[in-house]
């Protein structure tokens, strides 16, 4: 919610635009890997009887509520100032950037704009908040089980049904998408991105050999609120070997990964 303070003699600032989503809620909410960003505005006074002075324009914010202060997050200028010889009209910008994942998720904090009323020697006579803006930063959805039914089977023969049960998150819809992860360490989707909160599919015999038991899959979920910032679990199930194969897809796949870069010229020469 944007908030601007006036003031008839203190200077007028407003915010113009921001990158925060607003949600179906109401709140407005930006996921903590992302740069913040506000563009504002100060404008004069519409009546200028303290001409006479200077004013320190500055984001604040409480350091009890973000864990860090303006001069740690920031990484624009936040201060400014209006100097006591200015324009009887005057428009400034006062625009603020963070840094990605400044704000931890979750975190909910007000930015105020304020005013401070100064001396020419420096010292504050007063402080106002001429505008505010209070943020939230998302968090990712909380998940609740998933599971994957049958727990074995063959390999490209048994259909397995992978399940999410009971996740949730305020900003709606949830979006999934299923897999499983590689012999090179890599989540390969198995479903396309759904709101159905479940997907059947053929899994492989993926031959880990950094397991005692080769015959395991681990399979993945992945949920994003539609925000996109995401949370996922795993699921190991058993899938044996297709017979009759002398050496599975996955396992061959596991010996060419293997093969250096100078292997591979020595082999093509």
């Amino acid at each position: 919610v944007h908030v601007s303070v006036v003031d008839d003699f203190l200077p007028v600032g407003r915010v113009i635009r921001t990158n925060l989503v607003t949600t179906t809620t109401g709140a407005e909410k930006i996921n903590s890997g992302d740069v913040l960003r506000i563009e504002s505005e100060v404008t004069n006074a519409p009546r200028s009887s303290d001409s006479e002075y200077p004013y320190l324009i500055e984001w604040y914010m409480d350091e009890t509520d973000t864990g860090v202060t303006m001069s740690q997050g920031a990484t624009t200028p936040y201060q400014r100032v209006i100097p006591a010889e200015r324009p009887s009209n005057f428009a400034i910008s006062m625009n603020i950037a963070f840094s990605a994942s400044t704000f931890g998720p979750g975190a909910e904090f007000s930015l105020f704009l304020r005013a401070k009323k100064m001396t020419s020697e420096g010292t504050v006579l007063n402080t106002n908040t001429i505008a505010s803006i209070f943020i939230t930063i998302n968090d990712a959805p909380l998940p609740g089980t998933f599971s994957v039914s049958p727990d074995q089977g063959k390999e490209m023969s048994t259909l397995f049904t992978m399940t999410c049960v009971d996740w949730s998150d305020d900003d709606l819809p949830l979006t999934f998408v299923f897999g499983y992860w590689s012999v090179s360490n890599r989540n390969i989707p198995v479903s396309a991105t759904t709101t159905v909160a479940s997907a059947k599919s053929y899994l492989p015999y993926v031959n880990t050999l950094w397991h005692d038991d080769f015959r395991r899959t681990v399979c993945r979920a992945e949920a994003a609120d539609s925000l996109g910032a995401t949370v996922g679990r795993n699921f190991t199930v058993t899938v044996e070997e297709a017979e009759g194969k002398a050496i599975g897809l996955n396992a061959l796949t596991s010996i060419i990964e293997q093969v250096d870069s100078t292997d591979a010229g020595s082999m093509s020469a």
